[in-house]
């Protein structure tokens, strides 16, 4: 759990600069910006690798603490946070679910959080998140196919973690190699990390 103690105890407008650093999100970044400012405890939740970490990054909210993951804290953690939020801190917390099960010790308080679903985005967004990170990543743009593109996107399901996680895992690939593995391969080596498995295959 990453629990960071505030700074000050108003959280700063949204700056344009974070507003553009992440693609489709302008619209989620005023809602969850707006609920910070008006001092609401919020929480985001989607799958992994829907941006939900990504969000609070760019937001960067002064005067909230930040707790992600906020689910499977053990009792005496959720202890503390219930006690800072009686004493009104604020929270700006991320969780790939709902279910109280998911949750654990941290159900009994999750009623006071403004949950804030993070949307999947459409491939239009999904197919600017690869072709930025192929930038970033430094692939030979002669090498990214549209088919190479209309794939990656179409395994990351609408998550641009999963496309951004792809996408690297290729770069790392092609600079080792000079050969730019397919998305499917890319995905696999991608999961293959996420999973502790670091070793490169021959």
């Amino acid at each position: 759990m990453t629990l960071l103690v505030p700074t000050v105890t108003r959280p700063t407008p949204l700056a344009r600069a974070a507003r553009s650093s992440l693609v489709g999100r302008d619209d989620l970044f005023a809602r969850v910006n707006a609920l910070v400012e008006e001092e609401q405890h919020v929480l985001l939740w989607g799958p992994r690798g829907i941006g939900k970490s990504a969000v609070i990054a760019a937001l960067r909210p002064h005067g909230a603490t930040i707790i992600d993951p906020f689910e499977h804290m053990h009792s005496r953690q959720a202890a503390l946070v219930l006690r800072a939020m009686d004493r009104d801190t604020q929270f700006l917390a991320a969780s790939r679910s709902l279910d109280r099960a998911h949750l654990g010790a941290v159900r009994r308080f999750a009623w006071r959080f403004t949950t804030v679903r993070v949307p999947m985005l459409s491939r239009a967004s999904m197919r600017r998140v690869v072709v930025r990170e192929c930038e970033l990543s430094r692939i030979p743009m002669t090498l990214v196919t549209d088919a190479w593109i209309r794939a990656a996107v179409r395994l990351a399901h609408g998550c641009p973690g999963a496309a951004i996680a792809l996408v690297r895992a290729a770069a790392e690939r092609h600079a080792s190699t000079n050969h730019l593995p397919s998305p499917v391969a890319a995905q696999i080596e991608a999961r293959l990390r996420q999973e502790g498995f670091t070793g490169q295959s021959e």
